[in-house]
């Protein structure tokens, strides 16, 4: 998650800064050791409030649209009444508390549902894989909502489907570039391409290491 308050520092006690991988560094529920230095593989290129500061409560559809364009966006929330363990239902108990005592991810929604898709950081035995569905509206969830930016050297997008429709194509999650040609290019050695799942197929020229990864969907890659 990403707190823009100065409060909350993202720099590191052993000397670095960026973000750290949940897979390097996993939620234990206990008051463990830390043992860094960690790797930092990816850094900040900027990050905004949703909506008009300083209306700290943007609307859905300002939500959704950042969800879309950026992808999934952190957000103070409510959490005295989540229940425990594994469980498949929406929460939806909701009440009139300030939404301050807790962050998580809000990474999709359901209008089917009328609830966010959320991705809480307490392991994976909590909801379903660690995520869960949120009613709208409920535990104050939206608030302080804010998306980040990441420089393309170190992670860069592809999908073969976009046209262009929301700008021009820089490698970004909201503005992907269309071939991996285009991705290999400008990637980092030792970076990550992450490829849409798609129905195209393509052969790019590796000039460099790197790490390739699927979003949306499976994506074979081949010899």
């Amino acid at each position: 998650h990403f707190v823009p308050n100065s409060l909350f520092s993202s720099y590191d006690i052993y000397g670095q800064n960026g973000a750290v991988l949940e897979s390097d560094l996993p939620y234990t529920g206990s008051m463990d050791t830390c043992t860094g230095p960690y790797s930092h593989h990816y850094w900040l290129q900027g990050w905004s409030y949703i909506g008009f500061f300083p209306q700290l409560q943007p609307e859905r559809r300002q939500l959704q649209r950042a969800i879309y364009l950026f992808g999934p966006i952190s957000s103070s929330v409510y959490h005295g009444r989540w229940p425990s363990g594994s469980f498949t239902n929406v929460l939806n108990n909701c009440g009139g508390e300030l939404p301050n005592a807790h962050m998580v991810l809000i990474v999709g929604w359901s209008d089917e549902l009328g609830a966010w898709r959320i991705r809480n950081s307490w392991g994976t035995n909590w909801g379903v894989n660690g995520e869960a569905w949120l009613s709208y509206e409920c535990n104050g969830i939206g608030f302080c909502a804010n998306y980040v930016t990441y420089s393309t050297g170190r992670g860069v997008y592809v999908d073969f489907n976009y046209t262009g429709l929301a700008g021009a194509e820089t490698g970004q999650f909201n503005l992907p570039f269309n071939t991996l040609d285009e991705g290999v290019a400008v990637l980092d050695s030792g970076g990550t391409l992450s490829v849409k799942a798609g129905s195209s197929s393509a052969t790019p020229t590796w000039t460099k290491a790197m790490k390739v990864k699927a979003f949306g969907g499976p994506v074979t890659i081949g010899r």
